[in-house]
């Protein structure tokens, strides 16, 4: 009995990890660059972890993934090399996923999560530096000014 107490725990063990392997990725979403730049078209190319190309993979992208504003847009499918081209619409986090049917007939999906970057430095962003620096750049000298001012004896 006590020799089937510590053998049940190993065999379920392994089957954890032997389901783990089975139900893991099989491509992962590259892009061309780390940091995608908003309105400049880039590469999505899906490739399979022996490095193959995934031809007609479905691509998409969610833009503010986890918010309760997400907005999902299919960007198309790959070509036979893998490639797709993807012009992000705004800045932010977005979630990229390509699914597709592998050989054996079932559907795999794959994700990966990127950082959009503003294209221009945005000019709004610049005046609320400017102000916010104007007010409280004046608001310390207002302070000190009243604070090393002797008050007159009389």
């Amino acid at each position: 009995m006590r020799k089937l107490t510590k053998t049940i725990p190993l065999i379920l063990i392994a089957t954890m990890i032997a389901v783990v392997n089975v139900s893991g990725s099989y491509a992962d979403i590259i892009l061309d660059t780390a940091y995608p730049v908003e309105k400049q078209s880039t590469r999505v190319r899906v490739v399979a972890d022996d490095g193959s190309p995934v031809p007609n993979a479905a691509v998409s992208v969610t833009y503010r993934p986890g918010s309760a504003v997400p907005a999902v847009f299919d960007v198309g499918r790959t070509a036979a090399d893998g490639n797709c081209e993807w012009t992000p619409r705004e800045a932010g986090i977005v979630t990229i996923s390509a699914a597709w049917v592998d050989a054996t007939g079932s559907e795999q999906i794959t994700t990966v999560n990127a950082s959009v970057k503003y294209s221009p430095t945005p000019v709004t962003g610049i005046v609320i530096m400017i102000v916010a620096g104007i007010v409280l750049i004046g608001g310390a000298f207002d302070r000190i000014s009243r604070l090393l001012r002797t008050p007159e004896s009389g």
